[in-house]
């Protein structure tokens, strides 16, 4: 399985996962059976889009992560059928032994990064939403 990271820095399959799948410019992409992996970096929109159009392309792909928006939750799950697992091992290595074991969680609807107050239906960011909030106000659900 091609599993997508985001991670802090390039320590390879040791490498701290980032808390925030949307703002990383650092990927780590593992095969989970041979352990072989790239680093992608300097992700701009247009590149992260290409990696996972490539992810959503392999027979088996995943991405972990401990945090993600409700939209694109919404993209990765049902436009591009990516599952997207929950983070529970601090580096890419713990939580890749973790996903082969079938010990990490499926993000759920009650992990999302959702702002206060937002009911997150609208499937659509904007300045109209009342989730466009400054980020100090952005929360995380965890388990």
């Amino acid at each position: 399985m091609k599993i997508c990271l985001p991670i802090t820095e390039d320590l390879g399959l040791d490498s701290p996962v980032n808390k925030d799948f949307d703002s990383t410019e650092l990927y780590l992409i593992c095969d989970s059976t041979n352990m072989e992996y790239q680093i992608i970096s300097d992700c701009t929109a247009a590149n992260k889009q290409h990696i996972l159009s490539l992810l959503s392309m392999e027979e088996e792909a995943a991405i972990i992560t401990s945090s993600l928006k409700a939209a694109a939750h919404r993209v990765l799950t049902d436009r591009m059928n990516i599952p997207v697992f929950f983070a529970m091992g601090a580096t890419c290595r713990k939580n890749i032994e973790l996903i082969n074991q079938s010990k990490l969680p499926e993000f759920t609807a009650d992990l999302l990064l959702m702002p206060k107050g937002c009911g997150g239906n609208c499937g659509s960011c904007s300045s109209t939403c009342s989730s466009n909030t400054p980020a100090e106000d952005k929360m995380v659900l965890t388990v």
